[in-house]
């Protein structure tokens, strides 16, 4: 049986997909909790899903810090 929220992961992952083939990136941001994720269950859920979504051709894998530069580099402030 399938893990709850593994299905999610995936659910979200497939409904975020055809939408950025489509000219729509979106980022789906997944936060883990080191007390929780380190449970072997849940670790392999995790690995089950990062493995499933490297499965979408264009997927960025990266940090919150990476999400940032790329927005600023791509979107730079207006200057006043």
């Amino acid at each position: 049986m399938r893990n709850p929220r593994s299905a999610r992961g995936r659910s979200g992952a497939d409904a975020a997909g055809p939408r950025a083939l489509r000219g729509a990136p979106k980022l789906l941001s997944i936060g883990l909790h080191d007390r929780l994720i380190g449970r072997p269950g849940r670790a392999l859920g995790l690995i089950s899903l990062l493995e499933y979504m490297r499965g979408f051709e264009g997927v960025w894998f990266c940090r919150g810090i990476d999400v940032a530069r790329h927005w600023l580099d791509t979107f730079p402030p207006e200057k006043d």
